[in-house]
């Protein structure tokens, strides 16, 4: 408790003394508007405000692997988060991020320190001076109540050529098996080993799994324990993302798995959304056939379409009915960056309309969102206007969604997130309402109006340049 000593004149009265409960809420309330500074000062406040301090400060660790100094951070964050003998309490970490961050194109200087710390971490370990601190971390957070893991790179990581993540394979596969862990995303990684896949389809308690820029080494199938307590994992996942990746490979493996009953059995039969990136007729069928046969409670279904490899005049070619006897499944989302007004705008609402003609999905859907993340140098209100006006792509959309057969249909949502790196004047003035109107965009929708609710959303925001805009949005 923490004093508080009142004066009046000369005379001091007897001090006030704060209830930890009250100094805990005051910590809580610092910790929501997500300020670390806040939360460090209120750390050396006094001992009363440490612990609740440590707590918040603590609960989500980013982590870099940059080549240089992660040992040494490492080292430092095993000293908070190992037990200690005066009886302080020891930070819980529920979240934690780890990023290869070592550049491909090293500068002369940072090469050359690089060097440095690889040859002498290389000396101290062959004396058997220094274990690995990275591994060492990555054992103990695998023995805590860690409930979410991401783990990936700033650029595609070679597993096979890269040593650092070698030397952590061990401790890094026991921490996807965890027992706590809750959400696990694993991105941008290349030939990674099976044994981390494995661990994935052992771990207990997963309720998110992200694959993203995946792939894993070698053919075969996967060696799983066979222990059948370590069976439930995949019964337990609600959100998956499989996205940039090669479908026929990652289902192969998961089929593989000897602790399934059967290739068609139900491997996700918990399952409320799922996040794919379909680039081909071939991907597109083999995704459907997946869902419907091992997803039996599919209620979300999202398309990330981003790239140029989308076969749109394909698509439904023979996919019709595709998706038919899945009744369960009710939303509907596309997910679309664009770079462009205009060419690419275009070209991404003409793949939706592929999809949305192709009758591959159940009609049982009641609503459809598509978001658009529009990447901009300048924002004119002109150009909006222009690009936002009915045209031959507006029409296609409109009709392909007040098609009789989506009959369940009762809500469809557009959003415009604008990414810019230099606004007009003027863009802070405009509504929604005053560049595009519903009933003029998309008039056969709005004839089904009030069965059938229209939204248009439009947010203009600052595009970082440091980031690219998939980074950004998953960071959103």
């Amino acid at each position: 408790m923490v004093p508080q000593t009142e004066e009046k004149g000369n005379e001091q009265k007897t001090p006030v003394f704060l209830p930890q409960e009250i100094i805990d809420l005051i910590i809580d309330q610092v910790a929501l508007e997500g300020s670390l500074t806040y939360l460090q000062s209120c750390s050396l406040v006094s001992k009363s405000f440490l612990s609740r301090s440590r707590q918040h400060i603590f609960s989500h660790i980013d982590f870099q692997l940059d080549g240089v100094s992660d040992q040494a951070r490492a080292s430092r964050l095993l000293k908070v988060l190992q037990p200690k003998n005066d009886g302080r309490s020891i930070p819980v970490v529920r979240s934690f991020k780890v990023t290869y961050d070592v550049p491909l194109q090293t500068p002369s200087l940072f090469h050359w320190k690089l060097k440095s710390m690889r040859l002498l971490n290389w000396t101290v370990k062959r004396l058997g001076l220094r274990t690995n601190k990275v591994a060492t971390l990555l054992d103990l957070l695998s023995e805590r109540p860690l409930e979410t893991f991401h783990f990936g790179g700033r650029v595609y990581l070679y597993w096979n050529i890269l040593p650092k993540l070698q030397a952590i394979r061990i401790p890094l596969t026991r921490l996807c098996s965890s027992s706590a862990l809750k959400t696990l995303h694993l991105i941008d990684m290349h030939l990674v080993p099976k044994s981390l896949l494995v661990a994935v389809l052992t771990s207990t308690q997963l309720r998110e799994l992200r694959f993203s820029y995946l792939s894993f080494d070698a053919e075969g199938g996967l060696e799983m324990p066979t222990s059948p307590s370590r069976s439930g994992s995949l019964a337990s996942i609600e959100w998956l993302e499989l996205t940039y990746l090669s479908y026929p490979h990652i289902f192969d493996l998961v089929r593989s798995n000897s602790l399934l009953p059967t290739s068609h059995s139900k491997v996700f039969p918990g399952l409320r959304t799922l996040r794919v990136t379909p680039g081909i007729q071939s991907s597109w069928k083999i995704i459907g056939r997946y869902i419907k046969s091992t997803m039996p409670s599919l209620e979300a279904l999202q398309y990330l379409i981003s790239g140029v490899l989308f076969d749109r005049d394909i698509i439904g070619g023979n996919t019709q009915g595709l998706l038919q006897g899945l009744t369960t499944l009710r939303h509907l989302k596309f997910i679309i960056p664009c770079w462009s007004l205009f060419g690419d705008l275009q070209s991404k609402q003409l793949i939706v309309v592929s999809i949305l003609n192709s009758r591959s999905l159940p009609s049982t859907i009641t609503d459809v969102t598509i978001t658009f993340y529009l990447e901009l140098y300048q924002l004119r209100i002109p150009n909006l206007r222009q690009a936002l006006s009915r045209g031959p792509e507006w029409q296609a959309l409109d009709q392909a969604l007040s098609h009789p057969f989506y009959t369940d249909l009762r809500k469809v949502a557009f959003n415009f997130i604008f990414l810019y790196q230099i606004a007009s004047t003027d863009l802070f003035l405009w509504r929604p309402e005053d560049l595009i109107e519903a009933s003029s965009l998309f008039p056969s929708l709005s004839s089904r109006a009030p069965g059938l609710e229209i939204k248009i959303n439009m947010e203009p925001r600052l595009y970082p340049t440091t980031r690219t805009m998939v980074e950004y949005m998953y960071a959103r």
